[in-house]
Parts: structure tokens; C-alpha cells; sequence
């Protein structure tokens, strides 16, 4: 266990701004977090369909030559 203090157990003892502070911080980066899990979740979807309209257009190109 390490002897360093976390931001959670500094702002718990007399700093009351700071704990606004800290956790504002973390409403933000949990925002930021949601926002990059959408991102990723819809880029991955768009992958999805756009590999298989590659392989629709190729067994096409295939099917016609």
C-alpha cells in the first residue's frame, strides 16, 4: 500500500473549494469518458457495415466479370 495520499483522502480533510473542485472534475472526466465510449462504439459500427458493403461490392464485381 503506498504512502502517498490520493486527491480523495486530501480534499476529504479541510478543503471544501478543493472538494468542489475534485469532483467537478470528476462529473467532467466521466462526461469525457461517456463521450469517447460513444465515439468508439459508433466508429466501430460504422467499420462493421462498411467491411461487409466491401465484400457485397467484391463478390459482385466477381459475380458480373
Amino acid at each position: 500500500m503506498s504512502s502517498v495520499p490520493t486527491i480523495e483522502q486530501l480534499t476529504a480533510a479541510s478543503w471544501p473549494r478543493l472538494r468542489a473542485f475534485a469532483s467537478e472534475r470528476a462529473t467532467e472526466e466521466e462526461e469525457d469518458a461517456s463521450l469517447a465510449l460513444g465515439f468508439r462504439f459508433a466508429a466501430l459500427q460504422v467499420g462493421f457495415w462498411l467491411g461487409w458493403a466491401s465484400i457485397v461490392v467484391v463478390l459482385t464485381g466477381l459475380a458480373l466479370d
